[in-house]
């Protein structure tokens, strides 16, 4: 199974764990619902702050915000082949 980068796993870990008030500052002024994440196999979602703060990492689709993935822990999201965008 294909996997993202090194470098592209810890900046969703740093991202997704740290939550730099301006990264999700930054997607909330260009209308984004949350910090968009892209899947290694194709496709799109975003999880948002508050699913972060509550470590359940939801990611939601953009058009009608269903549910595309719900991960326990940020590695199985990673294993899942999520990372930032």
């Amino acid at each position: 199974m294909k996997v993202w980068s090194t470098e592209l796993q810890s900046e969703t870990r740093r991202v997704l764990c740290d939550m730099p008030p301006a990264v999700f500052a930054f997607n909330e002024r260009l209308g984004r619902k949350g910090v968009v994440l892209k899947r290694i196999g194709g496709g799109s979602g975003y999880i948002t702050l508050q699913s972060c703060l509550n470590e359940k990492y939801v990611v939601q689709g953009h058009e009608s915000d269903e549910v595309i993935g719900s991960f326990p822990n940020l590695q199985s999201l990673l294993d899942a082949g999520w990372a930032v965008d």
